[in-house]
């Protein structure tokens, strides 16, 4: 043994910064963070509108029923548009507090946009099979993961005020859990 120390080498260390628990302090590592999930945001709600596709048809008579069919649909894309603009209100409200970003939060934050970005797919498959019961329960799941993923990067973030100022109020905290509690209800109750 030569006693050089393996985790003390430099080119050890770069390998594994990534794991690294740090608290990044830095406004922009949270506004880093913030714009990958407004860009995320972004592009999952445009994937939604892409499902909807224009009858083709030679008639009037063809495309009123062609509309007609098409409206389990619109719903479906309306319903999911607004479910993520709530979703991409409570982020943004959220970080509204949140001052630190620590890569746990960081995976938090991506393990969120991944449940999100499967909405444009179970928002497609209810809007198409509304009636089923398999339909209704992907959707339902997809929209319970993406609020359970949301409680647990808030409660991270707030613990302790680990990535919080510590003068946020305690009940704005249980608020912000309490939220996340009725919505896992409803979507459970789905």
């Amino acid at each position: 043994m030569t006693g050089d120390n393996r985790c003390g080498r430099v080119e050890d260390r770069k390998l594994f910064i990534f794991m690294e628990p740090k608290i990044i302090p830095s406004q922009t590592a949270s506004a880093r963070l913030e714009a990958l999930t407004d860009a995320t945001f972004a592009i999952i709600m445009t994937l939604l509108v892409l499902e909807l596709r224009v009858p083709e048809t030679e008639s009037h008579t063809e495309l009123l029923h062609g509309l007609r069919d098409l409206l389990p649909s619109i719903l479906s894309f309306v319903i999911s548009f607004i479910v993520l603009g709530v979703y991409w209100t409570a982020h943004h409200t959220q970080f509204r507090y949140i001052t630190r970003v620590d890569h746990k939060l960081v995976w938090f934050n991506i393990v969120y946009l991944l449940v999100l970005s499967f909405i444009p797919f179970s928002a497609a498959l209810l809007g198409t099979h509304y009636t089923e019961s398999i339909a209704i329960q992907i959707y339902s799941l997809n929209l319970l993961l993406a609020t359970l993923v949301h409680f647990f990067m808030w409660r991270h973030a707030t613990k302790g005020n680990r990535l919080t100022d510590s003068w946020v109020d305690p009940h704005l905290i249980r608020f912000g859990s309490q939220v996340s509690y009725y919505s896992l209800f409803g979507y459970l109750a789905a």
